[in-house]
């Protein structure tokens, strides 16, 4: 039986907004959800249960690096790649990250610097999530906001991690069916503990939520240096 699972990324090409996004030099990968067989994918949520034409109908996920590092854009691709694997990740420069949790040094990070890290998730919402009628379920913001955040680090930091608290600020309810975007922000750093911020927006500026998370990162393994 053919997997019923499809991408709509024509919800996303229809809009320019999406299109200047996806197509921004300065993020670097972009990925969609990573679909494995059923029994072996993790983040089953987004990759499985809410995978449908009346939930999640598309998903991007949109990694900008900062610094100053940009990608040469193939209007004629979409995905850069595969997304990061939960299993066997670890850090390019093993050496460097231990360093930096060894020492623990508490880095408090700038929201508003135009180069700094950030993830965004892009999504394109159907109906069949909704709490009041018309209106996205607060606990899917929240976990939007999660899985845009934990992305974030399993970018950056290239390890898996865990949340440990996450806090949400609701400012406009959200109607469906819609397009939202979802950014994400590194705060603060202290070894294996990080915070984070991130947003739930549309293409025309309105924030419907603001959020504040906080993750510890996977133990090195000794075994992971390459």
């Amino acid at each position: 039986m053919p997997d019923p699972r499809i991408e709509h990324l024509e919800d996303f090409t229809a809009h320019e907004w999406c299109n200047a996004l996806i197509f921004d030099p300065s993020i670097t990968h972009v990925h969609k959800r990573h679909v494995f067989g059923k029994g072996h994918e993790w983040n089953s949520l987004f990759t499985r249960s809410l995978f449908t034409n009346d939930a999640i109908r598309a998903f991007l996920n949109l990694y900008k690096p900062g610094k100053g590092q940009r990608r040469a854009v193939d209007r004629n691709s979409i995905v850069t790649g595969e997304p990061p694997k939960f299993r066997n990740v670890a850090p390019s420069d093993y050496d460097k990250e231990l360093r930096r949790r060894t020492a623990k040094e508490d880095v408090q990070h700038n929201l508003t610097d135009p180069e700094a890290p950030e993830n965004t998730v892009l999504v394109s919402m159907g109906g069949e999530l909704d709490g009041g009628i018309g209106r996205l379920h607060g606990g899917v913001t929240a976990s939007l906001l999660d899985q845009a955040m934990g992305a974030l680090l399993m970018h950056y930091y290239e390890s898996s991690n865990a949340t440990t608290e996450l806090r949400v600020k609701y400012l406009k309810a959200v109607e469906t069916p819609c397009i939202l975007k979802v950014r994400a922000r590194i705060s603060r750093e202290v070894g294996r503990w990080i915070e984070t911020a991130g947003w739930v927006e549309d293409g025309e500026g309105t924030v419907y939520a603001e959020g504040w998370g906080s993750f510890v990162l996977a133990k090195l393994e000794p075994s992971a240096k390459m």
